[in-house]
């Protein structure tokens, strides 16, 4: 039974948001929407980022390998 019901748990989501997904319709008296935020202005911000996230991943990584093993005690 279990296993049945975990089969219809995706399509079940996947319906449930399938309907809920229709866009809303523009405004009514035809001027556009507020421009969209550009993304420019935060692209070194992004990249910093990812330079730290990068080094703190690579000296975690270099730590586990100093460290001893149990074995070589």
């Amino acid at each position: 039974m279990k296993k049945y019901l975990n089969s219809l748990l995706l399509p079940a989501i996947v319906i449930a948001t399938t309907l809920s997904a229709y866009a809303q319709p523009g405004n009514p008296n035809g001027e556009p929407d507020e421009p969209p935020v550009p993304i420019d202005d935060y692209i070194p911000h992004f990249i910093v980022l990812a330079v730290v996230i990068a080094a703190f991943w690579f000296y975690k990584q270099s730590q586990k390998k100093k460290k001893p093993r149990r074995s070589e005690y």
